[in-house]
């Protein structure tokens, strides 16, 4: 079983192709997953821009307000106060906090921050960056240095001179994108952290919910290798109607192979008998009529038991479970072969890996290269050499050389036709190799002569492999 074990478990590893179950399943788990978590980042990152801004704004609306509360104008038009904003970068030189009070239409400089140190703050036109009704507006504008800033101004007039005074504070725009730039960083972090944990999620969630298809898989190789007789154990619920189904499909296969081998039995005793008194009833009459009868009748015999053979190979090539080691079956037929052909000297030379079985009847194989190696042991001068391989997961090939004079290539096809003799001075019916033929065709294989090295004969066999 553990060899069967180890190549579905690699094909199982393997196969997250694009057309697999399991890569679907993933494919769509995931994707959904970061797609929510490429959105949810989206959103997130809006709405905290958004709200960072509406309260960077709201804090120059406070800071304004405060601005107007703290500067006077006397009688003569002179502005004066020391506002106290509480925040200290307003007193540093160009920090990129700044404030402004100008009398409107006057070409003075007003007051200003020590921030500012005398440089003047410029807003748009109005028609650029016009009032709202309360007499307020705001607008991204450049401060010294080049830096830019967000600047809310407002329109007071006072009641003492009935001067228009504008009142103006501005912020660095830098803060706000260095708060964004750092959100948006711990954002990332956190957000693939928890994709790498859905991605992984996904592929647990994935493997374990296949995993009941993965033992089924095992079974199913159990049975096809003759360790099981139909599938076992519990399965969920979404699979045990696949089971049961399967279940009924080889207890069937197996109910009509008996039920042929039977209908075939009986065939076989049914007509036997009367080929039988016919025959003892043509040899009793001793006519001229009673030869031709029995040479019709032991032509029918022979095809009835020709035909009564292809249908029990048939049904035994479809039996469900039947495997066989070759190495054990190669040797003994190897040691079986250089006895019976002890008095010419062949050695036959057998190379077969461990654990490679045959997908069929023991006697089948047994027939495939019994005919096969006696064939060449009658026609080698002193060697035949027989070689088994895999080939794939589901083929094995076996080489027959023989070191003979070899067939041209039309007598190779010539050869695998059934009863055809090419030399008449070795013993045998000639139906061997076409016998051969047939029941790798029903094992769904394939069988070639060809040209060995040393100019004798090969015979290549492919069959199934368990």
């Amino acid at each position: 079983m553990a060899q069967a074990e180890e190549p579905a478990a690699r094909g199982w590893r393997q196969k997250w192709d694009a057309t697999s179950l399991a890569f679907r399943l993933f494919l769509l788990a995931t994707g959904w997953s970061l797609l929510a978590l490429l959105v949810a980042g989206v959103v997130l990152s809006t709405w905290y821009r958004s709200t960072v801004e509406r309260g960077f704004q709201t804090l120059l609306d406070v800071y304004s307000l405060n601005l107007v509360a703290s500067v006077e104008q006397n009688e003569g038009g002179l502005l004066s106060g020391t506002p106290n904003l509480g925040e200290p970068r307003f007193s540093s030189f160009q920090s990129g906090w700044y404030w402004q009070v100008q009398v409107a239409g006057s070409p003075g400089p007003g007051i200003g921050s020590p921030s500012l140190a005398g440089s003047r703050l410029e807003m748009p036109p109005p028609r650029d960056a016009p009032y709202d009704r309360e007499f307020r507006r705001d607008a991204v504008i450049e401060g010294p240095g080049g830096r830019s800033l967000l600047a809310v101004e407002r329109v007071v007039i006072f009641d003492t001179t009935g001067d228009r005074l504008n009142f103006l504070v501005a912020g660095d725009l830098g803060d706000v994108e260095a708060e964004l730039t750092a959100f948006r960083n711990r954002l990332i972090i956190v957000f693939a952290v928890l994709g790498a944990g859905l991605v992984t999620i996904s592929v647990a969630q994935v493997r374990v919910g296949l995993r009941p298809l993965r033992r089924l898989r095992l079974a199913l190789s159990a049975i096809r290798e003759g360790e099981a007789a139909h599938l076992e154990g519990e399965y969920p619920p979404e699979i045990m109607p696949l089971v049961r189904e399967l279940n009924g499909l080889m207890a069937a296969n197996t109910k009509i192979i008996e039920r042929a081998r039977t209908h075939v039995g009986n065939l076989a005793h049914a007509l036997k008998t009367p080929l039988s008194v016919l025959m003892n009833e043509a040899r009793a009459d001793g006519g001229r009529l009673s030869g031709k009868v029995l040479e019709q009748s032991a032509i029918m015999r022979h095809q009835l038991d020709l035909y009564l053979e292809r249908a029990r190979m048939a049904g035994r090539t479809r039996v469900l479970g039947a495997t066989i080691e070759v190495k054990p079956v190669l040797d003994a037929l190897a040691r079986t072969m250089e006895r019976i052909h002890e008095d010419r000297g062949i050695s036959v030379v057998a190379e077969c890996p461990e654990r490679v079985r045959f997908q069929g009847e023991q006697q089948d194989l047994e027939e495939i290269l019994g005919n096969l190696v006696d064939n060449a042991c009658k026609w080698a001068r002193a060697l035949v050499r027989v070689e088994v391989r895999p080939v794939g997961q589901s083929q094995i090939e076996i080489v027959i050389d023989d070191d003979g004079a070899g067939l041209a290539a039309g007598q190779r096809e010539e050869a695998l036709k059934r009863g055809r003799r090419l030399d008449t001075s070795r013993p045998g019916s000639g139906l061997g190799l076409s016998i051969v033929s047939e029941l790798v065709e029903l094992y769904e294989g394939s069988l070639t002569l060809e040209e060995a090295p040393g100019r004798g004969l090969r015979a290549r066999v492919v069959l199934p492999r368990a």
